[in-house]
């Protein structure tokens, strides 16, 4: 253990200069108090810089080529579309990458999102709203149970993004029949009452768990 003579203290650690005179110290070095934790290789924000870039230059390129080519591509719009949703993903996964159930729940719409766009550029039957979306609504209920119970979180953590998925489908799938968008509701109408159900049994067999948690939240 260091010391310094000159105001008899002993110091801890690894120092050139007593923190109280800033004279010089003498005696054995110790090991750090806290442990050095080894930095990554490449940071967060070096990523997504590099990610950034790689974005934006990809989209320059396509436009230099709707610019310049007589007959571009067709594909072009759905690239320079597909290169943002891709970044966008990347943000996701670097922001998110220590909560997984927000991680997976974004994850799911990002992938319902890219159908829908796939959908409008094939300028299909809206495949997307009649076959896809009910699915992933029915999988993301069947996926946040399934996450919180791996993870071994508490009921009421999650109920939160069952109500969330409750909403997003009923508004959704509810919206796109009454646009006239989806022409067969027979998948979206099953969707909507499994969600809504499988929410209500969650609710009704965890009431007492969900009122305490309640009562504290609102010091009642």
């Amino acid at each position: 253990m260091q010391s310094c003579k000159k105001c008899r203290i002993t110091i801890r650690g690894d120092k050139e200069r007593c923190p109280l005179c800033g004279g010089p110290v003498a005696g054995e070095i110790e090991n750090g108090l806290f442990p050095v934790l080894p930095r990554p290789a490449v940071s967060r924000l070096s990523f997504m810089r590099v990610s950034l870039f790689l974005f934006l230059t990809f989209e320059i390129a396509m436009i230099v080529l709707a610019c310049t080519l007589s007959e571009p591509p067709a594909g072009i719009p759905f690239a320079m579309a597909a290169a943002a949703i891709g970044i966008f993903d990347i943000a996701l996964l670097v922001y998110y990458r220590n909560n997984l159930m927000q991680l997976v729940v974004l994850e799911i719409y990002v992938g319902l999102g890219v159908a829908i766009l796939t959908d409008l550029y094939t300028r299909r039957p809206h495949w997307s709203v009649i076959w896809v979306a009910p699915a992933v609504f029915v999988g993301l209920t069947i996926t946040i149970a399934a996450v919180g119970k791996a993870s071994r979180m508490r009921v009421e953590e999650y109920i939160l993004y069952l109500l969330c998925d409750v909403i997003v489908s009923t508004a959704f799938q509810t919206v796109m029949i009454l646009a006239g968008v989806n022409t067969f509701r027979i998948p979206a109408i099953i969707s909507m009452a499994f969600v809504i159900v499988f929410f209500l049994w969650m609710v009704i067999f965890n009431h007492q768990v969900l009122g305490r948690e309640s009562r504290k939240l609102f010091n009642v």
